[in-house]
């Protein structure tokens, strides 16, 4: 009787984690400014914790979690992967955020150099 009470108890428990897990799963959002790898850290500290519980979460439902929740500035980013005939791993997934964060950030640092160029050049003009 006490084992079936422990039992019901701890699954109980299981079943809750399990909800509030993949509600945490699905509150994550990349904001405009943030860090891809803070963002994705996030999402494998929860699917770490799913997982320590007997949780898997699909590729295909994590891939279509992630890019639906992607930032406007994205929106070209994830449509084009969103329609896809083959849809990447997460793995994948990661790799082309991290490349695509890198790649963005090297043409706004690009950007303002050349800017800074322009008022340097703009300044001299007019000495």
């Amino acid at each position: 009787m006490c084992w079936k009470i422990l039992h019901d108890l701890f699954e109980n428990n299981s079943t809750t984690k399990k909800i509030l897990l993949k509600n945490k799963l699905n509150s994550f959002r990349l904001e405009e400014d943030g860090l891809v790898s803070d963002y994705l850290n996030q999402i494998q500290g929860v699917l770490n914790q799913l997982t320590s519980i007997g949780v898997s979460v699909a590729d295909s439902e994590l891939i279509i979690q992630i890019l639906s929740t992607l930032p406007d500035s994205w929106e070209v980013f994830a449509n084009n992967l969103m329609y896809r005939i083959i849809v990447p791993s997460f793995t994948k997934l990661t790799t082309m955020m991290l490349q695509e964060e890198l790649r963005r950030e090297i043409k706004r640092t690009q950007k303002v150099e050349h800017e800074g160029l322009n008022v340097n050049h703009y300044s001299k003009c007019n000495d």
